[in-house]
């Protein structure tokens, strides 16, 4: 069994803000209207989504933060999803996503870039970075906790053989990202 770690955490004393260095996110979807309707999120225009999500960002990444992105951007070609990705604070580390344009995905190219199966770890806990979760059944994964995106409001979490997948996607983490101590204390005692 898995035990909560303190990891990820600092901040003020006395109750103040908390914040994390490295956060984790997928599947914004910007510039999908339809995403809207099939997620049922909770803005009425693809610009107001927009918008509530680049907020929802900022308010807890700040510019020297590390935003490990897995899948899914946008859908926009290279000026519009740059656009985007300018107003977002942090350095973001990206995996392209089923959604994700060959051009959007120029934007995070390089040292920015992960591939399906790279590894995050902190402290002792050791991480498998993927997009697709039933595509990650085989020996990429290496670590039994699997960060991923793409199932939207499906799971929040999900054990799969002696895997535990958590979803870092929008939908199921009130449409901003997360730190990796937040998702191991939503599935942990």
């Amino acid at each position: 069994a898995l035990a909560a770690p303190a990891i990820g955490w600092t901040g003020e004393s006395g109750g103040g803000v908390v914040a994390a260095k490295t956060w984790f996110t997928s599947d914004t979807h910007f510039h999908h209207a339809r995403v809207i309707e099939y997620c049922r999120r909770p803005w009425r225009t693809v610009d107001e989504m927009n918008e509530g999500l680049i907020s929802n960002w900022n308010a807890v990444v700040a510019p020297e933060d590390t935003v490990y992105f897995l899948g899914d951007f946008a859908f926009a070609n290279a000026k519009r999803a740059d656009a985007l990705r300018q107003q977002l604070n942090g350095r973001v580390r990206f995996l392209r996503g089923n959604h994700d344009s060959r051009a959007a995905q120029l934007l995070f190219a390089f040292e920015n870039s992960l591939l399906p199966g790279d590894t995050y770890t902190e402290g002792d806990v050791h991480c498998t970075l993927v997009h697709e979760p039933h595509r990650s059944v085989d020996a990429a994964v290496r670590h039994p906790i699997v960060l991923h995106g793409h199932v939207h409001e499906l799971w929040a979490h999900n054990r799969i053989g002696d895997r535990l997948y958590l979803n870092v996607g929008v939908d199921v983490r009130n449409y901003r990202p997360v730190s990796l101590a937040e998702l191991l204390a939503s599935v942990l005692p």
